[in-house]
């Protein structure tokens, strides 16, 4: 019988050892895929990459390689596990987890932006944010000194090294409505604003000093609710944010252009830089607040 030939016992043998290398490869190949991706939708390509190991030795070829088929379908299985590693790379990566110190300038910190530090929390479970207020040069102090994670300021024509922009804030003079058109009446007012270091007041002084014509506050007033009422009641004039003129809480209030134009500020956020896994959080507060300031500038324009 033919099975019994010299040739025959020859190519038995050639396809035992084959089988048995190409059984090797399909064995990692399986062991690698399955311990990877089997909860994925790869098994098609899988089984075109043992359809073609199978099919090999039935062709016979010196040297045995795999069919075109096969060469296509491992270099796609090939892929999927190099992006399987990197998956499971970033699912390694360490989840923030701990205290994280965020300072906010005071000039910022109204409600509209507490919806996006809820978010910044919700994004990081393990999360812990202290959040505290301050005016700019204060907060800057004190992410210097170790104090603060990470710091968002102001900054007019102060150069802030090491700080990224997030975002704009422009304040203008208002004062109670009709003033605007009888800039003898709003002339003879004093300014009611929060106490120093203030950022708009000193950025409101140093304007004001380009034209020889000195600061005179009418009030010290931390309270932004009580400035706004003595704005509303002619008592003085006051710095809104631009993005805020408009809102139901100014009414009776208008601008006035005419007292000090527009001062305008970058938004600045200070990080330390040894934060490690918690970069992740100050890259998401930029985001959000990025985002926050981005929505107001729409609005308001």
């Amino acid at each position: 019988m033919d099975s019994f030939t010299p040739r025959a016992a020859a190519r038995q043998r050639w396809l035992s050892t084959t089988g048995v290398l190409l059984s090797g490869h399909r064995a990692r190949l399986q062991r690698d895929i399955v311990d990877n991706v089997i909860q994925f939708s790869w098994a098609s390509t899988c089984f075109l990459v043992w359809q073609a190991v199978e099919i090999a030795p039935a062709v016979v070829q010196k040297p045995p390689s795999l069919t075109p088929m096969g060469v296509q379908a491992l270099d796609r299985c090939r892929e999927i596990l190099d992006g399987f590693a990197q998956l499971k790379s970033l699912a390694a990566t360490p989840e923030p987890e701990g205290v994280f110190r965020l300072g906010l300038v005071n000039g910022l910190a109204d409600a509209s932006l507490a919806e996006r530090v809820a978010a910044v929390i919700a994004r990081f479970p393990r999360l812990s944010l202290r959040l505290k207020s301050g005016w700019s040069n204060e907060l800057a102090e004190q992410h210097r000194m170790g104090m603060l994670d990470a710091a968002i300021i102001l900054a007019g024509e102060d150069v802030v090294h090491h700080a990224e922009p997030i975002g704009q804030e422009s304040l203008v003079a208002v004062g109670a409505r009709g003033l605007a058109a009888a800039p003898d009446r709003w002339k003879r007012l004093g300014w009611i604003l929060s106490p120093e270091p203030c950022d708009g007041r000193r950025s409101l002084a140093r304007r004001l000093a380009l034209d020889d014509r000195p600061l005179v506050v009418t009030a010290e007033i931390e309270h932004q609710g009580l400035q706004t009422e003595l704005v509303r009641q002619g008592v003085g004039l006051g710095l809104m944010p631009e993005r805020s003129l408009g809102a139901p809480k100014l009414t009776g209030i208008e601008p006035i252009i005419g007292a000090c134009g527009t001062l305008r500020f970058n938004v600045l956020l200070l990080r330390s830089p040894h934060l490690g896994q918690m970069g992740r959080v100050a890259d998401a507060i930029a985001e959000e607040m990025g985002e926050s300031w981005l929505e107001k500038t729409k609005t308001s324009g």
